[in-house]
């Protein structure tokens, strides 16, 4: 089939594609540059790169589509020997060779407008197009190879449900080594749409008044602080995955008329499978999107299987098991916590999520994370991580809403964040 991005450059030449503070370039222009990055890329190479998001990355990607190179982006805040970790288990993949390309050295050198270009035009949805690298912040990296048609069939879904116009902007705050970054650029390269990069050392706030978004990706997190600096204004769409969204947050959100979507995927989903439709309330992670089924397994279990899904992920019951604790009533998908994460406190279930969100939903806290510390008596009791100094009152109001054997025993303070999830001390 044609690359998505020619397409869009025969219908839409002069439509703005991609747009950073410092550059802009539109379907034509970025479809000319995919072009002459093509001419240093060789089929069945594995290109690692260590990038910041900027229009050359994505242009790079598509040089790679065409070309048969699987692109392999790396979180830039990994140690060195992290790197190299994730470099020796692009081997196990079953292609012919790898390269490691240090992508910012790699792509200053390549032409921007020079005179060679590649006539190629052509993808081929079926072959792997990316490998990404999903384990947290800590164990063994686990890598998730995904075809051109999976993410395009996430892209097509999510866009079936809340359709993107020409003139549509989306601004990306999060990496395009992130599953959510790079859904970004699939949703808006289908629909002409641009994807607008926010500057490096810019608040969010300060994005969005001097680049005018209309749509936002975002965390819960995020958004918290995002209206603590300022509300936005002029947005189609805010929409919100990665953790579970605050009763608090919801209403702050509903009271100022804020167009709010929540959803659900992961990395082997190459993003959303679930979300809230445009004009309707948002109730749990919103309603299956086209290209997805999902069913409760007897353990509580979310099971997948889909266009989207990640071949290599799925079990031999033809289903993607999440890992995530859930269940569906009347289509809508509700995310109660990972199984992985439950433990047991004097005979009783914990899910460390129910105690975050809780915290959570009291004022001032914008962060939580709950884990469980051994105790001689009960097995294990939970504690509690917050991103301010913890005040002995708010136990009180912690009591009114959950049971006495889920009130942490001992609170402290997160530490700065690394990439979308807490360090702890």
């Amino acid at each position: 089939m044609d690359c998505p991005l020619y397409q869009q450059a025969l219908r839409n030449p002069d439509q703005p594609f991609l747009e950073s503070v410092t550059e802009s370039l539109t379907y034509l222009e970025a479809d000319t540059l995919a072009s002459r990055y093509q001419t240093q890329v060789h089929g069945g190479q594995r290109i690692a790169t260590l990038l910041p998001n900027s229009p050359h990355w994505v242009c790079f990607l598509f040089a790679c589509l065409r070309e048969q190179a699987i692109l392999c982006p790396l979180n830039l805040r990994l140690p060195e020997a992290r790197i190299q970790e994730c470099c020796d288990f692009l081997g196990s993949l079953a292609v012919s060779d790898r390269q490691l390309g240090q992508a910012e050295k790699l792509l200053r050198e390549l032409p921007k407008f020079g005179t060679e270009h590649s006539e190629n035009r052509k993808v081929f949805p079926d072959k792997i197009a990316t490998v990404l690298f999903t384990s947290g912040s800590s164990g063994t990296p686990k890598t998730v190879p995904h075809s051109l048609a999976n993410h395009l069939a996430s892209a097509k879904a999510a866009n079936q449900q809340a359709p993107l116009d020409l003139g549509d902007r989306w601004l990306c705050p999060l990496p395009l080594y992130h599953v959510g970054g790079l859904a970004i650029v699939f949703r808006c390269v289908l629909a002409g749409a641009t994807v607008v990069f926010p500057e490096a050392e810019a608040s969010l706030s300060q994005s969005i008044e001097n680049q005018r978004p209309t749509h936002l990706s975002l965390v819960p997190t995020q958004l918290f602080r995002l209206l603590r600096e300022r509300p936005p204004t002029g947005l189609k769409r805010i929409l919100l995955g990665g953790a579970p969204l605050p009763d608090s947050l919801l209403e702050l959100c509903r009271t100022l008329g804020l167009p709010l979507a929540t959803s659900y995927g992961m990395t082997e989903t190459a993003s959303q499978i679930a979300a809230t439709p445009p004009g309707e309330s948002v109730v749990g992670s919103g309603k299956i999107l086209s290209h997805a089924e999902v069913k409760i397994s007897d353990e509580d279990e979310i099971l997948i299987r889909g266009e989207s899904v990640s071949a290599k992920h799925l079990q031999a019951d033809g289903w993607l098991h999440s890992g995530d604790k859930g269940r569906l009533e009347d289509g809508i998908l509700f995310v109660e916590g990972r199984l992985d994460r439950q433990f047991i406190s004097g005979g009783e279930n914990i899910q460390p999520e129910q105690i975050e969100t809780a915290l959570m939903n009291l004022k001032g806290i914008t962060q939580a994370v709950v884990i469980p510390v051994e105790d001689k008596d009960f097995g294990h009791r939970p504690k509690a991580f917050v991103d301010v100094d913890w005040k002995s009152e708010w136990e009180l109001e912690l009591r009114k809403t959950l049971p006495g054997y889920m009130i942490p025993i001992a609170y402290e303070k997160i530490s700065e964040s690394i990439g979308l999830k807490p360090k702890l001390m």
